[in-house]
């Protein structure tokens, strides 16, 4: 009979890497508020975001309101309009996000972190609609900064 025997490194490399422990995720639920700002050429829209952030787990959703500033090639308009988020959050350092927003018509996906405050920022891209909901073909490339209300 041959024995064997496995090297105390690599066991503990075997059972760090088969960990059953769930997953921590940040607490991330609450309110925010926020300003964005996106651009492409002939476009720029400064915003601002208040929204509400319900959690379970790794999964988020909620509903806010923007508000802001549309200049384009014809002139200066302001805007205003609700929506719908979803996303997720993982467990990392710093924890990341990915969160698709719905304002009636289209879906936008953006990218981000959480911040050690607690706020949030994210980036990617929007895409214009026209009057009834259409695509413009237009894509604003956009930043928006969510500070967590009540937080000090």
């Amino acid at each position: 009979m041959t024995r064997r025997v496995v090297p105390g490194l690599l066991l503990a490399t075997l059972t760090a890497c088969t960990s059953t422990e769930p997953e921590t995720y940040p607490d991330i639920a609450g309110d925010y508020a926020g300003i964005g700002v996106g651009i492409t050429e002939g476009i720029n829209v400064s915003s601002t975001f208040q929204l509400t952030l319900n959690q379970s787990g790794g999964s988020f959703h909620g509903q806010g309101t923007t508000e802001g500033i549309w200049t384009d090639l014809s002139g200066t308009d302001p805007y205003q309009s609700e929506y719908t988020f979803e996303g997720t959050v993982d467990a990392g350092d710093p924890p990341g996000l990915v969160v698709t927003f719905n304002a009636g018509c289209v879906d936008n996906f953006y990218r981000g972190n959480v911040l050690p405050s607690g706020d949030i920022v994210l980036d990617g891209q929007a895409q214009v609609t026209g009057a009834e909901c259409e695509p413009t073909g237009e894509v604003l490339e956009v930043v928006i900064y969510l500070g967590r209300e009540g937080e000090t």
